[in-house]
């Protein structure tokens, strides 16, 4: 089953409001992703960019979203610096001087009470109606035996 983003009689506006509502959730994410990624191990900035990437891969497959850039993500890592979350730190990768960011003990209990919160969310009755809805049963054979199939 190839399932696509847009419906075919989705208007230029609907379109819009669509790729709009997607940018919001990803740019959401971005920060909790940058954090369970250095929480793993030190990274650098292209790196976290990458990695990024392979989240919404099939979003940037489809047009949908942009791959990452360093003027969206080295403000979002400037911040977090900022916040005392992450640490970066000069050093070289590949004969390259390149600034590699970690996370701090702030950053980790920072990271733990997000998980936690993401724990709770998880365990509540109707996040978890609304989860099975929208991720696990959202392209079924019944959502699209009446041809409303998703296009981008």
């Amino acid at each position: 089953m190839d399932i696509e983003f847009f419906d075919n009689n989705a208007s230029i506006e609907e379109m819009k409001i669509n790729k709009n509502i997607i940018k919001h959730i990803n740019n959401g994410l971005y920060r909790i992703i940058i954090l369970w990624e250095v929480n793993k191990e030190p990274i650098y900035g292209y790196g976290i960019m990458k990695k990024i990437d392979l989240f919404f891969e099939n979003q940037i497959e489809q047009g949908i979203i942009n791959k990452s850039s360093p003027s969206k993500i080295y403000p979002i890592l400037q911040k977090m610096e900022e916040m005392g979350l992450i640490h970066g730190y000069w050093d070289e990768n590949n004969n390259k001087k390149v600034k590699f960011y970690e996370i701090t003990p702030k950053g980790i209990n920072v990271f733990n009470h997000i998980k936690f919160n993401w724990h709770e969310i998880g365990s509540n009755p109707i996040w978890k109606e609304f989860i099975h809805d929208m991720i696990l049963n959202s392209f079924n054979e019944e959502n699209l035996e009446d041809g409303n199939e998703v296009k981008k």
